[in-house]
């Protein structure tokens, strides 16, 4: 599956992410399902004037199981479902700043003062924590080859980065 691939600009030069994930799924026939997802991909930093950086190779793993609480089936409406899952997130990516763009201008305002202005974005392959996550989804499924679901998850990372960051809850 694709995950995604994201591009920052800024006046300093330009950070591009590209992933793609490999998807493993075992589904039981209580309804449960195991999952592992790994990405790939290539992070690249081309500040301005000056020759990119890069990192390629192996994001976070995230290792899931979820269980479908109820589904019903119909003839004309389709198949729907609610499942929650609970996981892991390993920090098996790259963590590190070699995807970075930095620059820091200085201007002098009509009131005589100086602006100070720092621009900052960077990237990595992987977040260097491991982390856990909560989901509940919601899905329909009109055709067998179609499914729609809306996911709201938890993710919470319980260790520090090897530069002693704590990342913060994402929702």
């Amino acid at each position: 599956t694709l995950e995604g691939a994201d591009s920052y600009e800024v006046s300093a030069g330009k950070v591009v992410v590209n992933l793609v994930t490999a998807a493993l799924r075992l589904e039981l026939v209580t309804r449960t399902a195991v999952v592992l997802h790994v990405p790939v991909g290539i992070v690249q930093a081309t500040p301005t004037g000056m020759s990119s950086e890069s990192s390629t190779g192996l994001g976070d793993a995230r290792l899931f199981v979820s269980q479908q609480l109820l589904a019903k089936q119909s003839a004309t409406m389709g198949r729907s479902f609610v499942s929650i899952r609970g996981g892991m997130i390993a920090p098996t990516g790259d963590y590190g700043s070699a995807a970075a763009v930095s620059i820091t201008e200085v201007s002098g305002a009509d009131d005589g003062s100086i602006n100070l202005n720092t621009y900052n974005t960077s990237a990595s392959l992987g977040a260097g924590v491991w982390s856990l996550v909560g989901a509940v989804e919601l899905g329909w499924a009109p055709t067998d080859l179609l499914v729609t679901r809306a996911v709201v998850a938890l993710q919470q990372p319980f260790t520090r980065t090897s530069d002693e960051i704590r990342w913060g809850t994402d929702f």
